[in-house]
């Protein structure tokens, strides 16, 4: 059984993410900030992914991920829309390119 990491620091969404996730039948692990969710990953080996607390700015091309700002170029923004919106989907090197 895969092994997923949430971290997200809004406790209803963390909660309804794990539920929904050990439903679809996976194990699930959660933590609420960035410092705890690193803790866990250093101490457990066999996390398959983690799902961190990611938002972003389409208007502005900002990224945040735990209340921190990344500074990403438009290259890079444009890659991570594009696998989130196709979170299913597996891209080679040249797909991503073409998108």
């Amino acid at each position: 059984m895969p092994k997923l990491l949430v971290i997200e620091d809004d406790r209803e969404i963390n909660h309804l993410i794990c539920e929904y996730m050990t439903e679809a039948g996976y194990e699930m692990l959660s933590a609420s900030n960035g410092l705890e969710g690193l803790s866990m990953l250093e101490r457990i080996k066999d996390i398959d992914l983690c799902l961190l607390d990611l938002v972003l700015d389409d208007q502005a091309k900002i990224v945040w991920v735990n209340g921190n700002k990344l500074d990403l170029t438009v290259k890079e923004y444009g890659i991570l829309k594009l696998l989130l919106e196709n979170p299913k989907k597996l891209f080679s090197k040249a797909n991503l390119f073409d998108s």
